[in-house]
Protein backbone atom coordinates (compact mmCIF):
# COMPACT_ATOMS: atom_id res chain seq x y z
CA UNK A 1 0.00 0.00 0.00
CA UNK A 2 1.28 3.46 -0.89
CA UNK A 3 1.81 6.33 1.55
CA UNK A 4 -1.05 8.70 2.22
CA UNK A 5 -1.26 11.67 -0.18
CA UNK A 6 -4.03 13.66 1.55
CA UNK A 7 -5.53 14.22 4.98
CA UNK A 8 -7.91 11.62 6.40
CA UNK A 9 -10.12 11.39 9.47
CA UNK A 10 -8.15 9.26 11.98
CA UNK A 11 -11.20 8.25 14.12
CA UNK A 12 -9.19 8.99 17.27
CA UNK A 13 -10.29 7.87 20.75
CA UNK A 14 -8.65 8.63 24.07
CA UNK A 15 -8.42 4.88 24.73
CA UNK A 16 -8.76 5.06 28.52
CA UNK A 17 -12.04 3.14 28.40
CA UNK A 18 -13.14 0.96 25.48
CA UNK A 19 -15.91 -1.53 24.69
CA UNK A 20 -14.22 -4.50 23.01
CA UNK A 21 -15.48 -7.74 21.43
CA UNK A 22 -15.65 -10.46 24.05
CA UNK A 23 -16.25 -14.14 24.49
CA UNK A 24 -19.58 -15.47 25.73
CA UNK A 25 -19.14 -15.46 29.53
CA UNK A 26 -20.32 -13.32 32.44
CA UNK A 27 -17.83 -10.59 33.36
CA UNK A 28 -17.81 -8.96 36.80
CA UNK A 29 -16.95 -5.34 37.64
CA UNK A 30 -13.36 -4.93 38.77
CA UNK A 31 -12.15 -8.17 37.20
CA UNK A 32 -9.01 -8.44 35.09
CA UNK A 33 -9.64 -9.32 31.45
CA UNK A 34 -7.25 -10.34 28.68
CA UNK A 35 -7.14 -10.93 24.95
CA UNK A 36 -7.41 -14.58 23.99
CA UNK A 37 -4.37 -15.61 21.96
CA UNK A 38 -6.45 -17.64 19.48
CA UNK A 39 -9.63 -15.58 18.90
CA UNK A 40 -8.50 -12.07 19.85
CA UNK A 41 -11.69 -11.68 21.90
CA UNK A 42 -11.63 -10.43 25.49
CA UNK A 43 -11.85 -13.26 28.04
CA UNK A 44 -11.58 -13.52 31.81
CA UNK A 45 -7.93 -13.12 32.75
CA UNK A 46 -6.01 -16.28 33.61
CA UNK A 47 -2.48 -17.60 33.63
CA UNK A 48 -2.91 -18.82 30.05
CA UNK A 49 -0.43 -19.16 27.21
CA UNK A 50 -0.28 -16.18 24.86
CA UNK A 51 -2.65 -14.04 26.92
CA UNK A 52 -2.20 -10.26 26.94
CA UNK A 53 -3.91 -8.00 29.48
CA UNK A 54 -6.85 -6.08 27.96
CA UNK A 55 -7.89 -4.13 31.06
CA UNK A 56 -10.26 -4.09 34.03
CA UNK A 57 -14.02 -4.60 33.59
CA UNK A 58 -15.99 -1.38 34.27
CA UNK A 59 -19.33 -3.05 35.08
CA UNK A 60 -20.93 -6.48 35.21
CA UNK A 61 -21.81 -7.78 31.74
CA UNK A 62 -23.44 -11.14 31.01
CA UNK A 63 -22.65 -12.27 27.47
CA UNK A 64 -23.25 -15.97 28.15
CA UNK A 65 -26.34 -16.16 25.88
CA UNK A 66 -24.48 -14.72 22.90
CA UNK A 67 -22.06 -16.23 20.42
CA UNK A 68 -18.39 -15.49 21.11
CA UNK A 69 -17.52 -12.09 19.65
CA UNK A 70 -21.16 -11.01 19.29
CA UNK A 71 -21.07 -8.87 22.44
CA UNK A 72 -18.75 -6.28 23.92
CA UNK A 73 -17.42 -5.68 27.41
CA UNK A 74 -16.32 -2.24 28.57
CA UNK A 75 -12.84 -2.02 30.04
CA UNK A 76 -10.61 0.48 31.76
CA UNK A 77 -7.39 0.30 29.72
CA UNK A 78 -5.27 2.34 32.16
CA UNK A 79 -5.24 3.09 35.84
CA UNK A 80 -4.37 1.79 39.29
CA UNK A 81 -6.53 -0.97 40.76
CA UNK A 82 -6.54 -3.11 43.91
CA UNK A 83 -6.15 -6.88 43.54
CA UNK A 84 -5.49 -9.89 45.74
CA UNK A 85 -1.79 -10.73 46.00
CA UNK A 86 -1.72 -14.52 45.54
CA UNK A 87 1.41 -15.43 47.46
CA UNK A 88 0.36 -13.39 50.52
CA UNK A 89 2.92 -11.82 52.79
CA UNK A 90 3.08 -8.60 50.76
CA UNK A 91 5.38 -5.88 52.15
CA UNK A 92 6.31 -2.39 50.99
CA UNK A 93 9.49 -3.87 49.52
CA UNK A 94 7.32 -5.11 46.62
CA UNK A 95 6.52 -1.58 45.40
CA UNK A 96 7.78 -1.29 41.83
CA UNK A 97 7.78 -5.03 41.21
CA UNK A 98 6.08 -6.41 38.11
CA UNK A 99 3.22 -8.83 38.82
CA UNK A 100 1.52 -11.38 36.60
CA UNK A 101 -2.07 -12.56 36.26
CA UNK A 102 -3.08 -15.63 38.25
CA UNK A 103 -6.84 -15.32 37.67
CA UNK A 104 -9.32 -12.49 37.07
CA UNK A 105 -8.92 -11.10 40.60
CA UNK A 106 -5.44 -12.21 41.66
CA UNK A 107 -1.90 -11.18 40.77
CA UNK A 108 1.26 -13.05 41.62
CA UNK A 109 5.03 -13.03 41.27
CA UNK A 110 6.56 -13.87 37.89
CA UNK A 111 8.07 -17.00 39.44
CA UNK A 112 4.61 -18.25 40.46
CA UNK A 113 3.04 -17.85 37.00
CA UNK A 114 3.52 -20.36 34.23
CA UNK A 115 2.60 -18.17 31.24
CA UNK A 116 3.86 -14.68 32.10
CA UNK A 117 0.69 -12.64 31.48
CA UNK A 118 1.86 -9.26 32.80
CA UNK A 119 -0.70 -7.39 34.92
CA UNK A 120 1.45 -4.36 35.70
CA UNK A 121 3.53 -2.97 38.57
CA UNK A 122 2.76 -2.71 42.27
CA UNK A 123 2.43 0.94 43.32
CA UNK A 124 1.17 0.34 46.88
CA UNK A 125 0.86 -2.50 49.36
CA UNK A 126 -2.52 -2.26 51.11
CA UNK A 127 -2.17 -5.35 53.30
CA UNK A 128 -0.41 -8.71 53.32
CA UNK A 129 -2.91 -9.97 50.74
CA UNK A 130 -3.93 -6.80 48.81
CA UNK A 131 -1.85 -4.65 46.44
CA UNK A 132 -2.59 -1.71 44.16
CA UNK A 133 -1.33 -2.26 40.64
CA UNK A 134 -0.81 0.15 37.77
CA UNK A 135 -2.04 -2.04 34.95
CA UNK A 136 -0.07 -2.57 31.74
CA UNK A 137 -2.37 -3.37 28.85
CA UNK A 138 -1.24 -4.66 25.50
CA UNK A 139 -2.53 -5.11 21.97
Amino acid sequence: MANQTQDREPSRQEGLQLALKATNVKFFRGALAMFDATTGFVVKAADAAGGVLAGVVTGQKDLSALAAGAGRVELYRKGVFEFTYGPGGATDALVGDVVHVLDDQTVTTPAASANDVVAGSIVEVVSATKVRVEIKTGA
